[in-house]
């Protein structure tokens, strides 16, 4: 890659001679031979003479240069630590690569940001795209540490303004790494009395948890970008909590894993929506002892941003799935297929998984099964829950490593494990392709009442399908496969050639790659989505869907789906005694 200078020839005159024409004054302090090019320059605004650095980034043009006005302390569109200035948008398309240069991107823009930082709000509304500038933002992280803040720590009483937290970290994490743990509870400390505990976590985001707990403090300051800290380090911010209250700001250290660790936690108003203000939170984690890597002795103090853990901040990215929180999915089946659908609706914030199979994971299972080589050895139930466990702690689980078929497990009937698989369940999804699997399930949903969706790919996965059964309104999947031998709903093209059977496996196998499977399991989802929150999803145009990646004569260029109703087969023993009822 050649610089920008170089590639661009006379754009850097250019940008000079701008510099010349629209600034009060202008230095080039860094030019080609140091490598990168810096600017100073003054312009004039409605405050005054404002000096600024403008640093040239190595992929100029096409992007923005970096504005930084390091007098200023703005509430807004600067950034408290770095001191860049937001004159643009942050979409990129903003920036036009053939037209504009630094200084005149300053000249038009300067004024504008004063006016969105002192303006009335009609005035503001003129000249600056609504969102908002949360603090937290600009904070530079600890890499890999991270604190996870329950719904109910976000709404600490506004009066309650220190007291004391406890921290636990979560499963795997180790003591000599960075701090990953979940606020599992804060409480107040007044000068006499008992403390009072004002939040906690809940036991479903407790389950991710397991290590030891840190007690620590927590203090609410009035914490803004025009007085934060003027860097992003803990031992700055330290310094702030200091000022702010020295007394109970002061290291409490407690001995973990031959470290001492001492955590304050910052409770502070930050943008939410425009300017809107909700409480976050902020730690500072301050360690004495052994540092890797040589281990060490030394002190380090950091900072880690409080993530918010709610259903409710994780809807507010998937509105059209409001609801699905309160749903019970019983899912049979954590093949190539089953196992991408559960990870979906999980990841979708499902209320309750019951997963069903008995298989388990092998190392040939890895060019299609979502977890790798880690899962190797475990059951496809214990390795898929436990991940979700760890991830999507929201979603509740339940898990039956069952060999359908087979009389009993582990002392449990299979009819009492089937009973509690579908138990109030809001629906059932199979996606075992076993004809007698399937044949059992709609025989025992459609006497539940219970919705249905049902999917599969073909030998070599150049096709799938997806059908949901609707009971009193749909077909079943009994109707389905009289509408298959008869023609009216087509088969999914399949690869006439045999199955293979890899050396240790002890059946024949599909060939087949997981993304070509991968659109069957998304439709899956999609139609469950759909059958649990209605009208908020948009539905698909039929009942059965069916998908064709290839024919004999070759792949298609795109995915093909094609769909049809699910009506009722007159010959189906099912749906009669629906009608019956």
């Amino acid at each position: 890659m050649r610089p920008w200078w170089e590639a661009f020839e006379g754009r850097l005159d250019t940008e000079l001679r701008q510099f010349e024409q629209l600034a009060q004054s202008h230095e080039l302090t860094s030019g080609p031979d140091q490598g990168q090019i810096i600017v100073r320059a003054c312009f004039a605004s409605r405050q005054g003479e404002v000096d600024l650095v403008v640093l040239y980034p190595d992929s100029f043009p096409f992007l923005r240069p970096l504005v930084l006005a390091p007098e200023l302390r703005l509430g807004h569109h600067q950034n408290p630590f770095g001191k860049n200035l937001c004159l643009l948008d942050r979409d990129t398309r903003q920036w036009h690569p053939q037209s504009d240069s630094a200084a005149s991107h300053i000249a038009d823009q300067l004024e504008k940001l004063f006016i969105a930082v002192e303006g009335t709000a009609e005035e503001r509304a003129a000249v600056e795209t609504p969102q908002a500038e949360p603090l937290s933002a600009f904070v530079v992280n600890e890499p890999g540490a991270v604190v996870f803040v329950p719904e109910a720590a976000l709404a600490i009483d506004p009066g309650e303004s220190r007291g004391e937290l406890r921290l636990v970290r979560l499963l795997g994490a180790g003591a000599a790494g960075p701090l990953r743990a979940i606020l599992a509870e804060v409480a107040t400390k007044p000068p006499r009395g008992p403390k009072r505990r004002l939040a906690r976590a809940d036991d479903e985001l407790r389950s991710i948890t397991g290590g030891e707990t840190i007690v620590g403090r927590w203090l609410r300051v009035d914490l803004r970008p025009d007085n934060a800290p003027g860097e992003a380090s803990g031992e700055a911010f330290v310094d702030y909590a200091r000022d702010v209250d020295a007394e109970w700001t002061g290291p409490q250290y407690q001995n973990l894993g031959g470290r001492e660790l001492a955590v304050l936690g910052l409770v502070y108003g930050e943008e939410v929506d425009g300017r809107d203000r909700e409480d976050a939170w902020l730690f500072v984690v301050r360690v004495r002892g052994p540092m890797p890597p040589g281990g060490r002795v030394g002190t380090k103090s950091y900072l880690v941003k409080g993530q918010r853990l709610s259903r409710g901040d994780m809807a507010a990215r998937i509105p059209a799935l409001a609801g699905l929180g309160e749903k019970r999915v019983a899912l049979v089946g954590l093949g190539a297929l089953g196992a991408p659908l559960a990870l979906d609706l999980a990841r979708a914030q499902v209320g309750e998984l019951r997963l069903l199979d008995w298989d388990m994971v092998e190392v040939g299972n890895s060019v299609r099964w979502p977890l790798g080589l880690s899962a190797v050895g475990h059951a496809k139930t214990d390795s898929l829950a436990g991940f979700l466990r760890a991830n999507y702690p929201l979603t509740r689980l339940r898990v039956d490593n069952h060999q359908i078929g087979m009389p009993t497990t582990e002392g449990r009937s299979e009819r009492e494990i089937l009973t509690e698989l579908l138990h109030n369940a809001d629906l059932l999804i199979s996606v075992t392709a076993e004809y007698g699997i399937d044949h059992l399930f709609t025989y025992l949903a459609s006497e539940a009442r219970l919705p249905q969706v049902y999917a599969w790919g073909t030998p070599g996965y150049w096709g799938g399908g997806v059908a949901r059964v609707l009971p009193g309104q749909t077909g079943c999947w009994f109707c389905l496969k009289r509408w298959h031998e008869e023609g009216v709903i087509p088969t999914p093209p399949s690869d006439p050639a045999e199955l293979v059977q890899p050396p240790g496996c002890a059946a024949p196998t599909a060939t087949g790659t997981s993304f070509d499977l991968a659109p069957v399991a998304a439709q899956a989802t999609r139609v469950a989505a759909q059958t649990l929150v209605g009208g908020g999803y948009p539905s698909a145009d039929g009942d059965v869907m069916i998908l064709s990646l290839r024919t004999e004569e070759g792949p298609l260029a795109t995915p093909n789906w094609a769909t049809f109703p699910l009506e009722r087969h007159a010959d189906c023993p099912y749906c009669r005694s629906l009608e019956g009822e």
